[in-house]
């Protein structure tokens, strides 16, 4: 499969080797950066969802969980940052990288943040524009990278050329996409299967539990997706938290092999390959 010069198979490929690569520790730190980030949205949408229309009302108790989100958004972007670092050493070296990876730029974090808030903003202002802010931000994490210094205009242009190719991008979000979808409806029922062997393998009433997570129906149709916001919304996060590494590793390998056909480098290992392969 190839769209716009850039295989997908190759990216989605060399991702999963390298989170695999990468996985002890910087997928454990990434999830520590994010799993707080994740949990505070989740409470805040819900908070939001059941005050209804008297959220105005409480106001200032939602703009101090929206501040407190914030904050662990920032800490969030840190860890992704430490994460592409280390994807980038690997894909270098073939091997998990030490503690260098920790060694992030201040540039790189303030060109992200900057980036990333933008986003944020816009998604948020133009709903409709959200899958495009989705995409966008998964670029803004790996093109700060290397930053040498921070600005205002450079971070955009440099997320805009990363864009050249919109079919792969387009692809690749499709993709990730599903993989969300059966993701998430695999952590659903692995939780109804887990509370159904609690139940059965202990004395304790877990009713209420099964009512929590009960599927959603409609007229004769049963669902296999929860009909509770809270537990939708907790299965949401978890798909995201399982999928993001690859999400944030495909990145880095479109980003890198984007970056190697206008070096030419990728012709360099190319013809090193066949030089091997002859040898060999």
């Amino acid at each position: 499969m190839r769209t716009d010069r850039l295989s997908i198979v190759d990216v989605l490929d060399v991702a999963n080797g390298t989170v695999v690569r990468v996985a002890a520790p910087w997928l454990g730190i990434l999830w520590m950066g994010l799993l707080p980030f994740r949990l505070l949205q989740v409470y805040f949408f819900t908070r939001a969802s059941q005050l209804g229309e008297d959220a105005t009302e409480y106001r200032n108790y939602l703009w101090q969980i929206a501040l407190v989100t914030l904050g662990f958004f920032l800490v969030s972007l840190c860890a992704r940052s430490v994460f592409v670092r280390a994807c980038n050493l690997a894909l270098k070296t073939r091997v998990s990288p030490g503690s260098t990876a920790f060694r992030v730029s201040l540039a790189d974090v303030c060109t992200y943040a900057y980036s990333a808030l933008l986003f944020e903003v816009l998604a948020f202002a133009f709903f409709p524009l959200l899958p495009v802010c989705v995409v966008l931000s998964g670029l803004a994490a790996v093109t700060a990278y290397g930053t040498r210094e921070p600005g205002i205009v450079a971070p955009v242009k440099r997320i805009l050329w990363a864009a050249r190719y919109p079919g792969s991008l387009i692809v690749l979000a499709i993709i990730f996409f599903i993989a969300l979808l059966v993701t998430c409806l695999n952590l659903y029922a692995a939780i109804r299967l887990g509370t159904y062997a609690a139940g059965g393998l202990s004395s304790v009433d877990l009713s209420a539990w099964e009512y929590m997570i009960r599927p959603l129906t409609a007229g004769l149709f049963t669902f296999p997706w929860p009909q509770e916001s809270l537990v939708r919304l907790l299965v949401l996060a978890g798909g995201l938290l399982a999928l993001e590494p690859f999400w944030l590793a495909a990145n880095v390998h479109y980003l890198h092999a984007l970056t190697s056909r206008e070096t030419g480098e990728d012709l360099s290992l190319r013809f090193e390959q066949l030089v091997a392969r002859r040898d060999a």
